[in-house]
């Protein structure tokens, strides 16, 4: 932890900017990035400490620790954490909000634009796809199970289950191959604006700070 805060230090009082930090790495942003890096691998040699430039002239989106999105050159994507990479996740998360942030980069009017045509997707009810989750179903998942028993379905513990609510609030779901329609388009659209407002936050954040 000494020697973390201190890295922290070195970069900040060299107008660095961190963004996510943990004593596995230190993710900043700067315009004299490179330059900040050799000078700290050069202190911490000091002390037998190695360390190692591992990414460089990326986008990152940090919305929450331990969970981000690391946009390389030449558009490579890595994502760390369950909340954009999980099992339980669906296409927005999964696939959007990358999409999005690509976007943004290029040209933000192409993200506003991404976004209305995402929303007009759910809206006139064609973002099935999009909203699915396919997952494991646990012994706490009695409302799904009861659900598919009554719709002739052989779902128990411990089958892969795909699905969307149709009824939220009421626990109801559709199943693939069912009438991929009929979802709950206020709940959706509910959760979609959600989403929306937390990347914006994100990106008026970073702009605010820099």
């Amino acid at each position: 932890r000494k020697i973390l805060r201190y890295m922290i230090n070195y970069i900040e009082t060299r107008k660095g900017i961190i963004i996510e930090c943990d004593t596995d790495g230190i993710f900043y942003s700067a315009v004299n990035g490179e330059e900040i890096y050799e000078g700290l691998k050069q202190e911490m040699n000091k002390i037998n400490f190695d360390i190692e430039l591992e990414h460089r002239n990326c986008v990152m989106f940090a919305s929450d620790k331990k969970n981000y999105v690391l946009i390389e050159e030449g558009n490579k994507v890595k994502k760390k954490g369950s909340k954009y990479a999980g099992r339980d996740k669906n296409r927005l998360w999964t696939e959007f909000v990358v999409e999005y942030i690509k976007r943004y980069i290029e040209d933000k009017k192409k993200a506003e634009e991404y976004e209305k045509e995402m929303w007009n997707r759910i809206f006139r009810r064609e973002a099935f796809d999009w909203l699915k989750i396919t997952r494991k179903v646990s012994k706490s998942d009695k409302s799904i199970i009861e659900a598919a028993k009554s719709k002739g379905k052989d779902i128990s513990h411990g089958s892969i289950v795909t699905y969307v609510y149709s009824d939220f609030r009421g626990k109801r779901y559709i199943f693939e191959g069912e009438n991929e329609s009929l979802y709950d388009v206020n709940y959706y659209l509910s959760e979609f604006n959600k989403l929306m407002k937390e990347i914006k936050d994100v990106i008026n954040a970073t702009v605010t700070k820099h």
